[in-house]
């Protein structure tokens, strides 16, 4: 418990870190419970395995050393929004995170300062960054449209080019348009 002169900064650490916490777990959260099966390639798998292995090697180095290279992560985080799914790209974060929150708990990495509450903060701040701009970039790489819709829709803005020029708008006193 803290005393109640830190209350002030303690309540404000807990509701930034309550918010922090809920853009991360929460959707690991819901991405895994998806039960779709796992449609990786081998080479989808062997790429997966390389992307666990960098993230947790890098997130250790960066989070147990007290250099400001908290950020450096961040590519981690899009290499999982580009080249996998939403539910790669949370656990991605999620790895980070943990580590990241372990590391500055116990006066490690970049983010202890002198007083603990403002260093949660820093934390908080970094957690949630990361885990917003992942996961709308993951969102955004899964929705790309598929192939064959970008060549129809081309095809039709073509047909709209090509036939605007033959639309006529005449004046009709029963209706505004014929």
């Amino acid at each position: 418990l803290a005393p109640w002169e830190d209350s002030r900064g303690t309540g404000r650490a807990g509701c930034v870190g309550e918010a922090s916490g809920g853009v991360t777990v929460g959707p690991l959260m819901m991405l895994l419970a998806d039960r779709r099966p796992l449609d990786w390639t081998p080479q989808q798998s062997l790429e997966l395995a390389a992307l666990g292995l960098t993230t947790i090697g890098l997130s250790l180095l960066v989070f147990r050393t007290p250099f400001p290279t908290a950020y450096i992560v961040i590519p981690l985080v899009l290499w999982a929004a580009l080249r996998f799914t939403p539910r790669e790209t949370a656990s991605t974060t999620f790895i980070i995170n943990a580590i990241a929150v372990y590391g500055t708990t116990h006066g490690l990495g970049p983010f202890p300062l002198a007083d603990q509450n403002t260093s949660l903060l820093v934390l908080q701040a970094f957690v949630a960054l990361k885990s917003i701009n992942g996961l709308l970039m993951a969102c955004r790489s899964a929705a790309k449209p598929e192939p064959a819709n970008d060549v129809s829709m081309s095809c039709e803005r073509r047909y709209w080019a090509a036939n605007t020029s033959e639309l006529h708008f005449h004046h009709d006193s029963s209706s505004l348009y014929s």
